[in-house]
């Protein structure tokens, strides 16, 4: 457990292996946990990799109200206040995040710029780096109105039914009681659009090793997004996985033995 600078009990999970050659920390996706990853950490543990997560403030395990973001910085914070209890900059170390996990971890790394000895890259899947398509122009208009005025006021949900096309993930996501399953705040949606925005005019202050992986078929996350960063990164090694026909969790896809041959591929040359 962490206490946040507002008395907030973040929880911490660790999945590790003895003489292991690589860190890696998780960072999880918008509504949902970190024990939702024990299969991509057996992954990671099977490279010789431990694995540190945590569950963002308002989510999973975690201390604060449920999945209402009041202000976006302080999921950075607490990042920041992670990390730092965790990192070891004498080992070789990655970073895995997901959907609003990999927006957090941008924000974060953008923002405070930390210093990360011996940090050999950076995985992102489906990263929630652009407003939806779907978002019409108006409702966009509107939000930092709405937000700011009645930023409790709820506005859409996360449908479990886009994170797979495999039936049993959808299934154990929406019987998960960790997970949150009622509808999102204005505030939520505004804070994480000025994140948004604010990753991609940063971007080009972003030079980790990368490996970006999307699919075609995502309804939560913008694939366009994730484009537009991986264009406008100034990273020297950097790779971008396009899968077709695949929804937003790509680990958990009938087809996610090829995202974790990727995910191998990749990582291998660089333990």
């Amino acid at each position: 457990m962490l206490i946040t600078q507002d008395k907030l009990s973040l929880f911490t999970r660790n999945w590790e292996v003895p003489d292991a050659k690589a860190n890696v920390f998780l960072v999880h996706g918008f509504v949902e946990h970190s024990g939702r990853y024990g299969e991509l950490a057996d992954f990671f543990n099977k490279k010789e990799c431990n694995v540190y997560s945590y569950d963002h403030r308002g989510h999973g395990k975690s201390e604060g109200e449920r999945a209402y973001i009041s202000k976006f910085k302080l999921l950075a914070d607490d990042m920041e206040l992670w990390m730092n209890s965790v990192y070891d900059e004498n080992t070789p170390s990655f970073i895995f995040a997901h959907s609003l996990g990999a927006l957090v971890c941008s924000y974060y790394l953008l923002l405070k710029k930390p210093v990360l000895k011996n940090m050999k890259g950076i995985m992102y899947t489906a990263p929630g780096l652009m407003v939806s398509k779907d978002l019409a122009p108006l409702l966009q208009k509107l939000a930092p109105i709405i937000g700011s005025l009645v930023p409790r006021m709820t506005t859409i949900g996360l449908d479990g039914e886009f994170i797979s096309k495999d039936p049993k993930i959808v299934e154990a996501y929406r019987a998960d009681p960790l997970v949150y399953h009622k509808k999102s705040h204005a505030r939520t949606g505004w804070e994480i659009m000025k994140a948004m925005k604010y990753v991609q005019q940063k971007a080009s202050d972003f030079a980790y090793p990368l490996f970006l992986g999307h699919g075609t078929v995502d309804k939560l996350a913008e694939l366009e997004g994730s484009k537009l960063f991986y264009k406008n990164i100034s990273s020297q090694d950097k790779t971008m996985k396009i899968y077709e026909g695949l929804y937003h969790e790509l680990i958990n896809e009938p087809e996610k033995e090829i995202v974790y041959k990727d995910l191998a591929a990749w990582l291998d040359p660089r333990l």
